[in-house]
This record gives structure tokens, C-alpha cells and sequence, in this order.
């Protein structure tokens, strides 16, 4: 995987948005007038880690029990987007 691992932290950035940490790493989302806003979209940044682990276990879990193609090949479309930037 091309992300960074670990679990990502969200935290307020001096009331000028948020910012999301792994203890390594920084991602700044900055921007007051949009504070609701740049929480949810932090919030989406800090879980994508564990929404991608799901995606593959989903994926696998399909194609284990026959599961429908055309499923498994939108989950793989998602998880390469995710990966390489594929769209």
C-alpha cells in the first residue's frame, strides 16, 4: 500500500481548520469559513485507511462465496482509485 499506515487523529488547527496526524504525518485542511465542512471532510481523510482495509475485505469475502462480478469489479475500480489515482 501507498498510504501511510497507521491510525489518523483529528484535531482543531487554532480555529483555522482541521488537521488530521498519524504521529508521523500532517494534512492540513485549512479554511474558517467552512468549519462544519472541513470536519467532515477530515473526518472522511482520517477513516479512509479503514474504509480501504474494509473495501478489500468485502472484495475478498465476494469472490469467496460467488458473489456477483460486476460487485467485485466496482470494489477493485474503488480500491485502485484509492491506490493509484485510477479513475
Amino acid at each position: 500500500m501507498k498510504h501511510t499506515q497507521g491510525k489518523w487523529n483529528l484535531f482543531l488547527q487554532d480555529d483555522n481548520g482541521f488537521g488530521i496526524t498519524n504521529g508521523d504525518s500532517v494534512i492540513a485542511i485549512a479554511g474558517e469559513d467552512d468549519l462544519p465542512e472541513n470536519e467532515a471532510n477530515a473526518n472522511l481523510i482520517a477513516s479512509a485507511p479503514e474504509m480501504l482495509e474494509a473495501l478489500y475485505n468485502a472484495q475478498d469475502a465476494l469472490y469467496r462465496s460467488g458473489g456477483d462480478q460486476k460487485d467485485i469489479q466496482a470494489i477493485w475500480a474503488v480500491i485502485n482509485n484509492a491506490e493509484r489515482g485510477e479513475r
